[in-house]
């Protein structure tokens, strides 16, 4: 073998002996692992929660597409047969008149109408097809939808305290209440009389007090003065009365039914519309520690709000709360824009909840420990807040009377808004 034979075997074995080396020398990259000669990128582990709240966002956004294009299409399908039944018309009125009328014109409009009709009833056709291939569609996506819900709900049983989802592009921060384990109390005024008005001047004075706040977020509407805009009852008191008053136009608290949301004696909460939470006082069939009215009902027995539109483009930062069971109770409050459909199928879809409540709009906000951006601003009327309770062998509700010789570290007062800047407004 000569030499020239040699250089020409080995510069190919050299070349992939570097090659080798070198791939041996590099580090893998994050998460990449060896599988025989392949490279395997690992994807981050994401919550299988968020993984089935991401499915239903997907199958509720298709359907939503899927009924806009079925609309339009059915609409269009009207449209052309209106226009063929007037094409119709006048081609059978000029075809009696050319019988007796040898009309040059009048020949020409015809053999026109002639050639528009044949296409505009293919197009009918093929409309028609679109239309039921799109209904035949939202049919399996329907299906699909079901078993998803059906899949969340059995997973939310599950699921108590604070959380962040993501549903539809809008980031949601929830915290479930358990109240067997946990209390609700409402905050409206300090020992001084003084309004709290700040989420974070409630997380302090429950601090001082011993007592670390899971969630705390704002409870309600409320008047130019701060106070509730209606019923408001704190550790057993009623310091606000029931507001029956009818529609009032542009206001969100009176879109009947309004409601309320209370928890009562024996450590339960429910939700009742205005009317049905007056018959029930009005007969003491309830004894409420704590209960705050707003408006309008999100939920009534698992139907949303009749005024409610799905796809609406009224969109607002919403608060609510929602009721999984008697001792289960989700808040939620959203960081971005939802109308007012989409927030309460929130409720039903993914929590099962059959009613619950709205309580606040663009001002609103939600505290929940280790959860988000830790929000401790606002300026509010009464606010609501969970904490773990202590130990009672009394029973299940608990009482903890706040000490009277606590100091409050008030942080800096937030920008007072404008008197009607509690989300009154109505928006659908």
């Amino acid at each position: 073998m000569n030499s020239k034979t040699t250089r020409l075997t080995f510069f190919p074995f050299l070349a992939f002996f570097f090659i080798s080396f070198v791939a041996m020398q590099c580090p893998l990259g994050q998460g990449d692992e060896r599988k025989g000669h392949n490279l395997v990128q690992e994807k981050p582990k994401q919550d299988p929660f968020q993984s089935l709240v991401d499915k239903y966002s997907k199958l509720k956004e298709l359907n939503e597409k899927l009924t806009l294009d079925r609309q339009e299409e059915s609409e269009k399908v009207l449209k052309d047969k209106e226009e063929l039944k007037l094409k119709e018309s006048n081609k059978l009125k000029l075809g009696s008149e050319l019988k007796n009328l040898e009309d040059s014109l009048k020949r020409k409009e015809f053999k026109r109408l002639e050639s528009e009709i044949a296409p505009l009833k293919d197009g009918i056709v093929k409309r028609v097809k679109r239309v039921d291939d799109l209904i035949n569609g939202q049919a399996i996506n329907d299906s699909n939808l079901r078993i998803c819900i059906k899949d969340i709900q059995s997973s939310t049983k599950a699921l108590v305290g604070g959380k962040r989802l993501m549903i539809k592009g809008v980031p949601y921060t929830i915290y479930i209440a358990d109240l067997n384990v946990d209390m609700i109390r409402l905050h409206l005024k300090d020992k001084d009389n003084k309004n709290f008005f700040s989420l974070g001047t409630v997380k302090s004075y429950l601090q001082a007090n011993h007592i670390d706040p899971l969630m705390i977020t704002n409870a309600g509407m409320f008047t130019p003065k701060y106070e509730p805009e209606g019923l408001y009852v704190e550790d057993s008191e009623e310091k606000f009365e029931l507001d029956t008053l009818a529609n009032k136009p542009n206001a969100n608290f009176y879109l009947q039914p309004n409601g309320v949301f209370y928890v009562d004696a024996q450590g339960k909460a429910f939700i009742k519309t205005t009317k049905e939470y007056r018959e029930l006082n009005k007969a003491q069939k309830i004894s409420p520690i704590i209960a705050t009215q707003s408006g309008p009902m999100l939920l009534v027995e698992g139907v949303p709000h009749a005024s409610f539109k799905e796809g609406s483009k009224n969109l607002n930062i919403r608060n609510g709360v929602g009721i999984i069971d008697e001792r289960k109770v989700v808040f939620a409050a959203t960081q971005g824009e939802v109308n007012f459909y989409d927030f309460a199928m929130f409720f039903k879809d993914i929590f099962a909840s059959q009613n619950a409540l709205f309580l606040d709009g663009a001002i609103s906000q939600m505290y929940v420990a280790g959860v988000g951006e830790q929000a401790i601003g606002g300026h509010f009327g009464p606010m609501l807040s969970v904490a773990r309770k202590k130990a009672n062998p009394q029973g299940p509700v608990q009482k903890e009377p706040f000490k009277k010789e606590e100091v409050i570290n008030r942080p800096p007062k937030a920008t007072v808004p404008k008197a009607n800047e509690s989300s009154n407004s109505m928006k659908k």
